[in-house]
């Protein structure tokens, strides 16, 4: 505990990178400033929480050994809603990639 007690207070991983701190900050990458990077994140992110639901299901499923349709029947919409979101956030992600860094 001592030991990242001391990394935490003594230590600026920042100095190794910026000789000095600019007022502004160093801005966002320009690549990254583009309207698909609003809704690509979040589609993947929504698209990830959904699977986590589908899999919290199953896996209670599993623990209370009622492996029946039941539970398949309620996690189905959490399934194609997510399958929805990420296939929508890997074609938004694919195409700004296509057009913005000439993938393709």
């Amino acid at each position: 505990i001592g030991f990242y007690l001391f990394m935490l207070l003594t230590s600026n991983p920042f100095d190794s990178m910026l000789p000095f701190f600019p007022v502004d900050g160093r801005d966002l990458n320009p690549l990254l400033q583009d309207f698909g990077m609003i809704i690509h994140p979040p589609m993947l992110y929504m698209g990830y929480v959904g699977f986590s639901v589908a899999f919290a299901f199953a896996i209670s499923a599993l623990i209370s050994g009622q492996l029946d349709s039941t539970w398949a029947r309620w996690s189905r919409p959490w399934v194609i809603a997510a399958w929805a979101f990420l296939t929508v956030g890997i074609a938004l992600g694919s195409w700004w990639a296509y057009y913005e860094l000439g993938w393709g």
